[in-house]
Protein backbone atom coordinates (compact mmCIF):
# COMPACT_ATOMS: atom_id res chain seq x y z
CA UNK A 1 0.00 0.00 0.00
CA UNK A 2 3.19 2.66 1.16
CA UNK A 3 4.67 1.59 -2.56
CA UNK A 4 1.44 2.12 -3.96
CA UNK A 5 1.53 5.81 -2.48
CA UNK A 6 5.35 6.39 -3.52
CA UNK A 7 4.60 5.56 -6.69
CA UNK A 8 1.70 7.67 -7.53
CA UNK A 9 3.25 10.57 -5.69
CA UNK A 10 6.36 10.57 -7.77
CA UNK A 11 4.34 10.16 -10.93
CA UNK A 12 2.66 13.08 -9.97
CA UNK A 13 5.35 14.84 -9.03
CA UNK A 14 7.51 13.89 -12.40
CA UNK A 15 3.79 15.36 -14.42
CA UNK A 16 3.59 18.46 -12.39
CA UNK A 17 7.44 19.75 -13.19
CA UNK A 18 6.58 18.60 -16.88
CA UNK A 19 3.63 20.32 -17.56
CA UNK A 20 5.30 23.18 -16.01
CA UNK A 21 8.15 24.69 -18.75
CA UNK A 22 7.79 27.68 -20.44
CA UNK A 23 8.83 27.96 -24.22
CA UNK A 24 10.77 30.93 -25.92
CA UNK A 25 7.39 32.71 -26.91
CA UNK A 26 6.39 32.94 -23.40
CA UNK A 27 10.05 34.61 -22.07
CA UNK A 28 9.94 36.84 -24.67
CA UNK A 29 6.36 38.04 -23.51
CA UNK A 30 7.46 38.17 -20.26
CA UNK A 31 10.78 40.23 -20.73
CA UNK A 32 9.94 41.90 -24.49
CA UNK A 33 12.44 42.46 -26.66
CA UNK A 34 13.76 46.02 -27.22
CA UNK A 35 14.47 48.01 -30.52
CA UNK A 36 18.69 48.52 -29.60
CA UNK A 37 21.21 46.50 -28.80
CA UNK A 38 23.57 47.25 -25.34
CA UNK A 39 26.19 48.35 -28.03
CA UNK A 40 23.91 50.52 -29.72
CA UNK A 41 22.87 51.89 -26.15
CA UNK A 42 26.66 52.57 -24.97
CA UNK A 43 27.62 54.18 -28.55
CA UNK A 44 24.89 56.84 -28.60
CA UNK A 45 24.87 57.90 -24.32
CA UNK A 46 28.77 58.41 -25.69
CA UNK A 47 27.98 60.68 -28.33
CA UNK A 48 25.23 61.85 -26.26
CA UNK A 49 27.72 62.57 -23.26
CA UNK A 50 30.58 64.73 -25.55
CA UNK A 51 28.41 67.05 -26.72
CA UNK A 52 26.93 67.51 -22.78
CA UNK A 53 30.21 68.14 -21.94
CA UNK A 54 30.99 71.00 -24.18
CA UNK A 55 27.51 72.90 -23.07
CA UNK A 56 28.51 72.19 -19.48
CA UNK A 57 32.18 73.89 -19.55
CA UNK A 58 30.65 76.85 -21.19
CA UNK A 59 28.19 77.34 -18.10
CA UNK A 60 30.96 76.44 -15.65
CA UNK A 61 33.71 79.00 -17.07
CA UNK A 62 31.49 82.14 -16.56
CA UNK A 63 33.46 84.65 -14.40
CA UNK A 64 32.38 84.58 -11.34
CA UNK A 65 29.56 87.90 -10.05
CA UNK A 66 30.40 90.49 -7.71
CA UNK A 67 27.92 89.16 -5.02
CA UNK A 68 30.28 86.01 -5.45
CA UNK A 69 33.45 87.75 -5.45
CA UNK A 70 32.12 89.44 -2.39
CA UNK A 71 30.36 86.34 -0.19
CA UNK A 72 32.34 84.61 2.78
CA UNK A 73 32.65 80.91 1.53
CA UNK A 74 33.28 79.87 5.61
CA UNK A 75 29.63 81.99 5.95
CA UNK A 76 28.07 80.25 3.10
CA UNK A 77 29.21 77.27 4.84
CA UNK A 78 29.08 78.00 8.33
CA UNK A 79 32.24 76.83 9.09
CA UNK A 80 33.46 77.79 12.61
CA UNK A 81 36.83 79.08 13.38
CA UNK A 82 37.14 76.31 16.17
CA UNK A 83 38.20 72.98 14.85
CA UNK A 84 34.99 70.18 15.45
CA UNK A 85 37.25 67.10 15.46
CA UNK A 86 39.21 67.94 18.40
CA UNK A 87 42.94 65.88 19.02
CA UNK A 88 43.14 63.49 21.69
CA UNK A 89 46.31 64.10 23.78
CA UNK A 90 48.66 61.60 22.25
CA UNK A 91 51.86 61.99 25.24
CA UNK A 92 55.60 62.04 24.17
CA UNK A 93 57.27 59.65 26.32
CA UNK A 94 60.96 60.30 26.95
CA UNK A 95 63.56 57.91 27.79
CA UNK A 96 66.99 58.85 29.01
CA UNK A 97 69.40 55.85 28.91
CA UNK A 98 71.93 57.27 31.31
CA UNK A 99 75.95 56.80 30.73
CA UNK A 100 77.86 53.43 31.36
CA UNK A 101 80.76 51.43 31.05
CA UNK A 102 80.66 48.61 28.55
CA UNK A 103 82.39 45.15 29.12
CA UNK A 104 85.06 45.73 27.40
CA UNK A 105 85.59 48.76 29.61
CA UNK A 106 84.37 50.97 27.34
CA UNK A 107 82.30 54.78 27.75
CA UNK A 108 79.19 54.31 26.57
CA UNK A 109 77.60 58.08 26.29
CA UNK A 110 74.52 58.63 27.67
CA UNK A 111 71.47 59.63 25.32
CA UNK A 112 67.56 59.95 24.91
CA UNK A 113 64.83 59.33 22.73
CA UNK A 114 61.03 60.47 22.62
CA UNK A 115 58.21 58.00 21.49
CA UNK A 116 54.79 58.96 21.62
CA UNK A 117 52.16 56.69 23.43
CA UNK A 118 49.74 55.44 20.57
CA UNK A 119 51.03 55.33 16.64
CA UNK A 120 48.59 57.37 15.49
CA UNK A 121 46.82 60.24 16.89
CA UNK A 122 43.11 59.94 17.31
CA UNK A 123 40.24 62.51 16.97
CA UNK A 124 37.02 62.88 19.48
CA UNK A 125 33.96 63.85 17.48
CA UNK A 126 32.09 66.58 17.63
CA UNK A 127 30.75 67.26 21.49
CA UNK A 128 32.78 64.18 22.68
CA UNK A 129 35.15 66.46 24.50
CA UNK A 130 34.92 69.86 25.48
CA UNK A 131 36.58 71.90 23.39
CA UNK A 132 37.97 74.56 25.96
CA UNK A 133 39.16 72.75 28.82
CA UNK A 134 40.06 69.35 27.12
CA UNK A 135 37.56 67.96 29.65
CA UNK A 136 35.37 65.14 29.04
CA UNK A 137 32.02 65.72 29.15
Amino acid sequence: MKAHHLTSLIIVAILTGCSSTTTVEDEQHIIPKGKYTMKEIYERQGSLSKKQDRSVLSVTKRPASDGEMSSDIYQINQIANEPQFRMLDNPTLYLYFPAKISKDGMPIPAWMTQIKMYNENQYALPGEVAISSGAQQ
